[in-house]
């Protein structure tokens, strides 16, 4: 934006609206300079004075005397602004800061425009603007910081930061900045993830079988490239032998990020990641944290059972890794871990009865699931916390779940 250099006869001319048509005209010519000379930091000031003005408050914010009412003085008792003028006023300057700051933002100052944006109620259209800017080299990283760091439009922002800066960093980012987020936010950042890593890492097979490698195993280049994953790896089933086709350490904390993703299609991405990780050298199938110990085994039978394979194993090989793990060292995590694949697999009875006699009362819940208000659903699952909440003599948690059971059965 190019600076203001006010001449004479800009001041001469305001003195002569001033005593021609007063304070308001005044202002609203005004704002149309600066508007119109793109001064908008001058702009948002004359845009705060014509708010006040129009709702009868000095156009100069006085602290004293806006506490004490605008009539105060040492002789007349005077009350404080009201309620509704000062919601007004609010909703006056809230208007003035999207005003200016689209305005700013379509000059292609993100961070300047960002400052006028931040407080705006309207986050829909924010977010829209922010989405549609156009993004070079020079402004990508304000705006993964704007989207990602300071939340405006997180999903937006890492997308970008995986395109600019490849898995590494957005597994980093993933893991400091989402807890921040709703989970709905969450789990499409991790879907935008395995998307990211499975093409990754189906580009590189590709093109490495294109190469010639391993010795025989060159095909058709079409055919290769008409295969997924998992075809590829049924059809080279010695894939693997010689190396890798990306960071293992990559590999395995994309699954791990994986198990909050509900989808069929990203599951699936994530399964056929698993299948591809159990075929690395022992070396490079690198450990997760209870109950995943083994990676791509614990994995397999987490994904593949919500893709309606072999159910009742998964579950058993879970109820297995509830039996031995050091509830001292990680708490309730394996136990939620399996009522999350119970509920997941429209067992929500069994998933209740283990965290009501493993899990609530017992440990810190560690994120895995919602609360136990979301988790009851039907009457049955409502009662069984009820009967719960009897034992433990807690009043509040049985009257929220009773009021929430009735709630769902109709008005009262």
């Amino acid at each position: 934006m190019k600076s203001f250099h006010s001449s004479d006869s800009d001041f001469s001319q305001l003195d002569s609206w001033i005593e021609t048509f007063g304070v308001a005209a005044t202002l609203e010519r005004l704002r149309e300079k600066f508007e119109t000379e793109k001064q908008y930091p001058q702009l948002f000031e004359v845009m705060k004075m014509r708010c006040r003005h129009s709702i009868g408050l000095p156009i100069v914010y006085d602290p004293l005397q806006e506490r004490m009412g605008s009539s105060g003085t040492d002789s007349v008792p005077s009350t404080p602004i009201s309620d509704l003028r000062q919601r007004q006023l609010e909703d006056h300057l809230l208007d003035a800061c999207q005003h200016v700051g689209l305005l700013i933002l379509e000059e292609g100052n993100l961070e300047l425009a960002w400052m006028y944006l931040q407080p705006v109620a309207n986050r829909t259209l924010v977010q829209q603007r922010l989405v549609s800017f156009p993004v070079d080299d020079e402004m990508a990283d304000a705006l993964i910081d704007i989207a990602v760091s300071q939340g405006a439009v997180p999903v937006h922002g890492f997308r970008l930061l995986l395109q600019k800066y490849g898995t590494c960093n957005a597994i980093t980012t993933y893991d400091m900045q989402s807890p921040r987020f709703d989970p709905a936010i969450q789990i499409e950042m991790a879907e935008i993830l395995v998307e990211h890593l499975y093409c990754e890492l189906l580009e590189s097979i590709r093109n490495h079988l294109q190469a010639g490698q391993p010795a025989g195993a060159i095909g058709d280049s079409d055919l290769i490239r008409s295969l997924s994953l998992l075809q590829l790896m049924e059809r080279y089933p010695d894939l693997t032998s010689n190396g890798h086709h990306l960071d293992a350490t990559h590999l395995s904390s994309v699954i791990r990020i994986a198990r909050i993703i509900h989808d069929r299609k990203y599951l699936q991405m994530a399964l056929e990641l698993v299948q591809y990780g159990k075929g690395l050298h022992p070396d490079f199938q690198y450990p997760c944290a209870p109950p995943f110990e083994e990676t791509y085994t614990d994995h397999f039978f987490f994904f593949s059972a919500q893709l309606g394979s072999d159910e009742q194993a998964a579950v058993q090989h879970f109820r297995g890794k509830c039996d031995l793990i050091d509830e001292n060292r990680f708490g309730g995590k394996a136990f939620e871990t399996l009522a999350d694949l119970l509920i997941r697999l429209g067992r929500r009875n069994e998933a209740i009865e283990v965290l009501i006699r493993s899990v609530w009362g017992k440990h810190a819940p560690s994120g895995i699931l919602p609360s136990m208000f979301q988790v009851a659903q039907s009457n049955e699952e409502h009662e069984s916390l009820q009967s719960f909440f009897r034992e433990r003599n807690d009043l509040l948690s049985y009257s929220i779940s009773r009021l929430q059971q009735q709630s769902k059965s109709g008005p009262a």
